[in-house]
Parts: C-alpha cells; structure tokens; sequence
C-alpha cells in the first residue's frame, strides 16, 4: 500500500525516540546518583580526606561525560539510521510511481495505436 514504508520508518524512528527517552531518564538517574555520592562525599571533607574527595568528584564527572558522550553518540546514528530508511522509503515509493507512469504511458501509446 502507498504510503506504508513511510508510515513504518516514521514507526521506526518514534520508537527509537521512546527508546532515546528512556535512555536519558537512566542517565538522569545516574547523575543524580553520582550528585548523591558527590554530596556525601563533601560531607567527609570536614574528617580531612579532602584530596580523596577531589579525586572521587573528578572521578564522577567523568563517568557523567562519558556516559553523556555516549548517549549522543547513540542518538546521533539512530537519527542516521532513521534518515536512511525514510530516504529508501522515499525511493521505493519514487520507483513504484515511475513505474506506475511508465505503465500508464504504454496503455496510452498502445490506445493510440488501436484509434489510429
């Protein structure tokens, strides 16, 4: 059916969209888990492991940007992804048209010749 392949792709990229979203509340989660630990963590400075501490709160930001970096990197090739199957939805619906046209064309060749 005309429009289906569209139709799918569009399916396609929301559920990566829901996937993506999903994704992200993980994420929040774990920052906000990670802010937790920085907090206790700067509560302990009062006992004096104050370099411990800058190691442990540069250590999780860390981990926060990677974990970022890698998000985005995700939802940049499933954006990628998505772009391709509209563009070759796109094309089989361009190809089935020009085949439709083509189709007609010699219909209307061949009525030509049989009224002449």
């Amino acid at each position: 059916p005309r429009g289906a392949r569209p139709a799918e792709a569009d399916k396609a990229a929301a559920e990566r969209e829901v996937a993506f979203s999903a994704e992200q509340d993980e994420l929040l989660e774990a920052n906000g888990k990670l802010e937790e630990q920085v907090r206790e963590l700067q509560a302990g400075a009062a006992a004096g492991g104050e370099e411990a501490i800058r190691a442990a709160v540069l250590a999780a930001e860390q981990e926060a940007a990677s974990a970022a970096e890698a998000a985005i990197a995700q939802a940049k090739a499933e954006a990628v992804a998505a772009m391709a199957e509209r563009e070759a939805a796109f094309s089989a619906e361009q190809d089935e048209m020009f085949s439709t046209i083509a189709k007609l064309e010699e219909e209307n060749e061949a009525l030509k010749a049989a009224a002449s």
